[in-house]
């Protein structure tokens, strides 16, 4: 299942404050019916009111941020970690990577 960090959790949450789904919203992350330059699947990300019937939802803990993930994006990031960050410009920038290797 798709790891969710706190900084993304906060993110989220500031996200889904701004645009007033705050009790009922999240990040939606879907596939689109297009591939890119490179034959890869393509995703949007979205902030959503609320999750659609079939998605996964996946919550961070500590802030209760969620992501509404379609089936193919589970698929995709079940074993990947969402992260966030700030850039120079006081953008939000979400990144997916792979979980840090158990040492």
């Amino acid at each position: 299942m798709l790891t969710i960090t706190h900084d993304a959790g906060i993110a989220i949450d500031s996200l889904t404050t701004a645009q007033g789904v705050k009790e009922t919203g999240g990040l939606r992350i879907q596939t689109l019916d297009r591939t890119d330059e490179f034959g890869r699947q393509t995703m949007d990300v979205s902030v959503a009111a609320g999750a659609d019937t079939a998605d996964q939802v996946v919550t961070e803990d500590s802030t209760g941020a969620r992501v509404f993930l379609d089936h193919p994006a589970a698929q995709f990031l079940e074993d990947k970690v969402l992260d966030a960050k700030h850039t120079l410009e006081g953008e939000t920038q979400f990144t997916v990577r792979a979980p840090a290797a158990e040492g």
